[in-house]
C-alpha cells in the first residue's frame, strides 16, 4: 500500500541518515573499528545494537506519527506536535538501545548486566550518537510535512529533482467527485460543521486511494479531483470500483453523518481519459498541474449528472475493454452535443453497478482481514495499517503482562495451597448430615413415554421489501411522516418526489406530439380519407394532463408507412416511456405493512438506485427455525407445531409452509419456515416449540438436574442414599427420559454438591 511504501522509504532515509554518525566517526578515526567500546562489546556490535534500534523506532513511528497528524486535528499547534514527536522519538530511541543492550549482555554471560548497560550508555560514542538522532530526526519531521503536503514521497522527489519544470505531455485518466447540493447544505450548516462535512467525507475518500494505484491531484472546494498514468491496466474498472466503495462506505456511515450534521452526503462522479500538458507553475510556492481540454470535458460531463438523473458518467475514451466492464457495470449509451466550450459530439455512458458494493466497517468484531471487502475488488483491508502499527506494542506489552501476570498467578497458587488443604482437612473431619425433609424424592412410575423434540425460531415478516428510488428527486412532505413504525394500506402512497420539473416537460413532448397530429392531417384526408375521422376524433380528444390514449388502428399498410415517416410511432411511445418514468416518482405500499427503517427525510435529494427504507408486512409472519438432518426427515408440508412464547406467556398455532433443501455448513441444520398469523406477534421475537418424538415403553420422564454426568442417579432405598445406572433414551434442555428403575424407587431430585453414595439420611 502507498502509506506503507513511502512509511519504508522514509525509514531507509532516516537509517542512512543516523548511520552517516558512524562513517563520521570512521573518517575521523581510522582506529574506532579495532576499538573496543567496553568489555564485550566492539565498535561494529554497538553498531549493529543501534541500527536495531533504529528499526523498532522506524515500528513504532507507523503509530506515533498517526498520533501527531491526530493532534493537528485536535487543535494543537505545529510546535508543540514536532517538539511532541520530538521527545517521543528520544525516548524510544534510547529504551530500545537499553534493551537491545540487556539482550547482548545476557547472551554474551556478563557478569553484572546492569553495570555493563550503564557503561555502554556512558561511552563516548552513545550520547553524541543520541545528539545525532535528535538532528537526523528533526530533519525527518521537516520531510515528513513535506511528503504529507505534496500527496507521497515519490511525487516529492520528482518535483524536488526538476522533472516538472518543463512542461511535458502526457496522457493520463481522471475523476471528479462532487458533493451534490453544496449550495443549500452550505446554505443550511454553519460554515465550521459544512468543513467538517467535507473533510469527513474526503478522509474516507482517502482512506479508500490508499488501496489503488490513484493519487488525489487536488481538492477544489466541495469538489476531489483523482488521476492516474495511462500504464494502469483496467484502470476504468478500478476507478468505477472506487467510487462505487466510497458510496457504500458513505452509506456504512449513516448515522455518523445525521448525528452530526443532520444529512446524508451524496456525490457525483465523471470520468475522462486523454493527454494533458504536465508543468509546475508558482515561484515562491509550486503545485504540479495539468492543463488541457481533458479536464474541461470531465468538468462537463459531471455537470450533465444532474440532467441525466444519474450520479455516475463516464466517457467512451475512458474505456479500454467495453466488455469487461460490462460484465460488472450496466452501461447505458449517451451522446452530448451541446457541451459548454466544446463544438464535437461527446460519446459517454451513465453506469449503474450490477451489484451492490458493502464496506463492512464498524458493526462487526471480525478479523482485519475480513473488513472492508466489498465486491471483490478490495482484497486488502483498510485497517491493515492500524494493525501494522500495533504489532510491536502489543508484544512489548504482551511479554510484560505475561510476565507479571505469572509472578501473580504464582503467588496466587503458592498461597492459594495452604487454604485448600485447611478446606480439605476440615472436610474430612466434617460429618455430612442430611434431613429427609431436606430430599426432594419423586417415585418411579415405569409407563410409555411420549419424548419430543425441542424446536426454536425467529418470527420474521412474510413479505419485506427494499425500498429504492428509481428517480431523481427531491422528497416532499405527506401526511404520513416517512420515518419508522408508520403504518400504510395497501396502495397507499409512502413516499413522494417532485417531479413538477419532468411533469411539465412531459407535458411539452405532448404538445409537440400533438402537433405533429394535426400537421399531417391535410395530408392524412387527401390520401387516407377512410380513417380520417378516427385521427380526428383522436386528435379532438387530447386531454391535457392525462396520459395518452392508444393510438387508432390503421386501415392499410400505406397508412402505417406514412404514420411512421411522420414520427407518430416513435414519439408515441417515446411519451408513454416517459409517463411510465412520471409513476415512479411516487412509491405506493405493495402491500399492508410498516416501514421498519427510514434512510432519509423530508426534503432530501435522492438518486436513482439510492436506498429508501425497508417496508414489511405486520400482520403477515413466518417463523424461520433451523432443525437437524435427523428432525427435517420426520417434518410434513402442512404439519402444525405448537409455539410458546415466554415473554407474551402464550401459545402459537404455525404450519410448515416450505423447508429448504440446503443445509448450513456452520451449523449443520436444515432451515425450515412455517407460517404463523396472531395479533400479538412482532417481527424478531423468539419462540420455542416442541415436535413429536418416538415413544419409549417402560420408562420414566426425570428432570435434566437428576441426572449425573456419568448416566448415574441418586435413589433412596432404606434410609441410604445410592447410585444407579441408567439407560438414556432421550435427552431435551429440561427433561431426560430413562430406564433402568424399579417401579415404586425414591428418586433424589435433589441437586447436592457433593453426593456421597452410601450415606445414611436422618428423619
Amino acid at each position: 500500500m502507498k502509506s506503507l511504501k513511502n512509511h519504508i522509504i522514509l525509514s531507509l532515509i532516516a537509517l542512512i541518515s543516523t548511520n552517516m554518525y558512524f562513517v563520521l566517526w570512521l573518517l575521523i578515526d581510522e582506529t574506532a573499528s579495532r576499538t573496543q567500546i567496553i568489555d564485550d562489546m566492539s565498535f561494529f556490535q554497538f553498531m549493529g545494537i543501534t541500527n536495531g534500534a533504529l528499526i523498532v523506532i522506524s515500528m513504532f513511528s507507523i503509530t506515533y506519527k498517526n498520533l501527531g497528524d491526530r493532534m493537528l486535528a485536535w487543535g494543537y499547534s505545529n510546535v508543540f506536535r514536532f517538539a511532541f514527536l520530538l521527545v517521543v522519538s528520544i525516548l524510544i530511541f534510547v529504551v530500545a538501545n537499553v534493551l537491545l543492550f540487556f539482550a547482548h549482555f545476557a547472551l554474551t554471560g556478563a557478569n553484572e548486566l546492569t553495570d555493563s548497560v550503564v557503561d555502554a550508555i556512558n561511552n563516548t560514542y552513545f550520547l553524541p550518537l543520541v545528539f545525532f538522532f535528535s538532528l537526523v530526526s528533526i530533519l525527518m519531521f521537516f520531510i515528513s510535512n513535506l511528503e504529507r503536503r505534496s500527496g507521497n514521497v515519490f511525487r516529492l522527489m520528482a518535483q524536488s529533482m526538476g522533472n516538472s519544470l518543463r512542461p511535458q505531455l502526457v496522457e493520463r485518466g481522471f475523476m471528479f467527485i462532487d458533493l451534490n447540493d453544496a449550495t443549500n447544505l452550505a446554505e443550511q450548516m454553519s460554515s465550521e460543521n459544512y468543513a467538517k462535512l467535507l473533510r469527513d467525507c474526503f478522509r474516507m475518500l482517502n482512506e479508500l486511494i490508499d488501496v489503488y494505484p490513484f493519487e488525489i491531484y487536488q481538492f477544489v472546494g466541495d469538489e476531489a479531483v483523482i488521476t492516474w498514468k495511462a500504464d494502469i491496466e483496467k484502470a476504468e474498472v478500478m476507478a468505477l470500483d472506487l467510487f462505487s466503495d466510497f458510496k457504500a462506505y458513505l452509506a456504512e456511515r449513516t448515522g455518523h453523518f445525521k448525528n452530526n450534521y443532520n444529512t446524508q452526503p451524496q456525490f457525483k462522479c465523471a470520468i475522462h481519459f486523454g493527454e494533458v500538458v504536465q508543468s509546475e507553475i508558482g515561484k515562491e510556492i509550486k503545485h504540479l498541474v495539468y492543463h488541457g481540454d481533458v479536464l474541461n470535458t470531465t468538468s462537463r460531463l459531471l455537470s450533465k449528472c444532474h440532467i441525466q438523473t444519474t450520479d455516475l458518467i463516464i466517457s467512451e475514451e475512458a474505456i479500454s475493454n467495453l466488455e469487461v466492464v460490462r460484465s460488472k457495470y450496466t452501461l447505458t449509451k449517451a451522446t452530448y452535443t451541446n457541451l459548454k466550450g466544446k463544438e464535437k459530439p461527446i460519446n459517454a455512458y451513465t453506469v449503474n453497478p450490477k451489484m451492490k458494493s458493502s464496506i463492512i466497517l464498524k458493526k462487526t468484531n471480525k478479523s482485519f482481514s475480513a473488513q472492508k471487502v466489498t465486491n471483490g475488488h478490495l482484497l486488502l483491508n483498510l485497517n491493515t495499517m492500524k494493525t501494522i502499527r500495533k504489532a510491536t506494542a502489543l508484544a512489548f506489552a504482551g511479554a510484560v503482562l505475561l510476565a507479571c501476570g505469572g509472578e501473580e498467578n504464582k503467588t496466587e497458587s503458592d498461597s492459594a495451597q495452604p487454604e485448600e488443604q485447611a478446606t480439605m482437612a476440615t472436610s474430612k473431619s466434617t460429618v455430612q448430615v442430611i434431613r429427609k425433609s431436606d430430599l426432594e424424592l419423586q417415585t418411579v412410575k415405569n409407563t410409555t413415554v411420549q419424548s419430543f423434540i425441542p424446536i426454536t425460531g425467529r418470527v420474521v415478516p412474510k413479505n419485506t421489501t427494499q425500498l429504492v428510488a428509481e428517480v431523481q428527486g427531491r422528497i416532499m412532505a405527506q401526511g404520513k411522516p416517512f420515518k419508522a413504525g408508520t403504518r400504510y394500506i395497501k396502495g397507499q402512497t409512502i413516499l413522494r418526489m417532485d417531479s413538477r420539473e419532468f411533469a411539465l416537460n412531459l407535458e411539452s413532448q405532448k404538445s409537440a406530439f400533438l402537433n405533429i397530429l394535426t400537421g399531417m392531417m391535410p395530408d392524412l384526408k387527401a390520401d387516407y380519407p377512410e380513417n380520417y375521422q378516427t385521427w380526428l376524433n383522436y386528435v379532438n380528444n387530447y386531454q391535457t394532463g392525462k396520459s395518452l390514449p392508444e393510438l387508432p388502428a390503421t386501415a392499410s399498410n400505406p397508412e402505417k408507412y406514412f404514420l411512421t415517416s411522420r414520427q407518430v410511432y416513435n414519439t408515441y411511445y417515446n411519451i408513454k416511456a416517459q409517463e411510465e418514468r412520471l409513476n415512479k416518482y411516487i412509491i405506493r405500499a405493495p402491500f399492508t405493512g410498516s416501514l421498519s427503517q427510514a434512510l432519509v427525510d423530508n426534503g432530501g435529494l435522492v438518486s436513482p438506485g439510492q436506498p429508501l427504507g425497508t417496508f414489511i408486512s405486520d400482520n403477515n409472519y413466518e417463523v424461520e427455525a433451523a432443525v437437524s438432518i435427523q428432525l427435517a426427515k420426520s417434518l410434513k408440508i402442512g404439519q402444525k407445531i405448537d409455539f410458546f412464547s415466554s415473554s407474551l406467556n402464550k401459545g402459537f398455532e404455525a404450519k410448515i409452509t416450505r423447508m429448504n433443501n440446503i443445509i448450513d455448513p456452520e451449523t449443520q441444520n436444515i432451515p425450515v419456515f412455517l407460517s404463523i398469523r396472531d395479533k400479538d406477534l412482532k417481527s424478531g421475537m423468539y419462540l420455542e416449540g416442541q415436535v413429536s418424538a418416538s415413544s419409549f415403553d417402560n420408562a420414566f420422564k426425570i428432570p435434566s438436574t437428576a441426572l449425573n454426568r456419568d448416566n448415574t442417579v441418586h435413589i433412596l432405598q432404606n434410609g441410604v442414599i445410592k447410585k444407579e445406572t441408567v439407560k438414556i433414551l432421550n435427552s431435551g434442555t429440561k427433561e431426560v427420559v430413562i430406564q433402568g428403575l424399579t417401579d415404586n424407587s425414591q428418586l433424589i431430585v435433589t441437586t447436592f454438591q457433593n453426593p456421597v453414595s452410601g450415606l445414611k439420611i436422618t428423619e
